[in-house]
């Protein structure tokens, strides 16, 4: 019995990476949550079915596949994630990037991979957690200005 639920999973983790044409991607999961003040916080899982030596990212601020060496070395502004009117910024830890509108409007994202994945694989779940502040932000400091 053990064979056969071995292989009836084995298929189905195929299955489903064969109903996504390769070089695409899904988003699988989407959850908003405005509960803070002048946030909107956006839970997002992506699947992709991604070439050699792709793996799920971010293009133009949508899970697209992206070469491995942009999240091997995290310098994510490499892999376009911004909209094209909106400039790219490393996070100073690398764990994600923001984009800023031409408004002063600033998108901040941060990206875990799955726990469970040590190496990339052709279909990879990606976390993108965005926080989009309503209002631009505030500088900081003394005096006016």
């Amino acid at each position: 019995k053990s064979n056969i639920l071995f292989l009836w999973l084995l298929c189905y983790h195929f299955c489903k990476v064969l109903d996504l044409a390769a070089g695409t991607c899904e988003v699988v999961t989407l959850d908003r949550d405005s509960s803070q003040p002048r946030r909107t916080i956006a839970r997002q899982t992506a699947r992709c079915a991604c070439r050699k030596g792709q793996i799920a990212g971010t293009t133009r601020a949508r899970p697209a596949c992206v070469d491995v060496g942009i999240v091997w070395t995290r310098q994510w502004c490499e892999m376009s994630p911004c909209l094209d009117d909106e400039g790219c910024g490393l996070l100073v830890n690398q764990s994600g990037w923001t984009c800023t509108q031409p408004g002063g409007r600033v998108k901040t994202t941060t990206v875990r991979t799955q726990p469970d994945r040590t190496e990339p694989e052709p279909v990879t779940d990606i976390l993108l957690v965005n926080t989009f502040p309503d209002l631009p932000p505030q500088r900081c400091g003394g005096g006016s200005g």
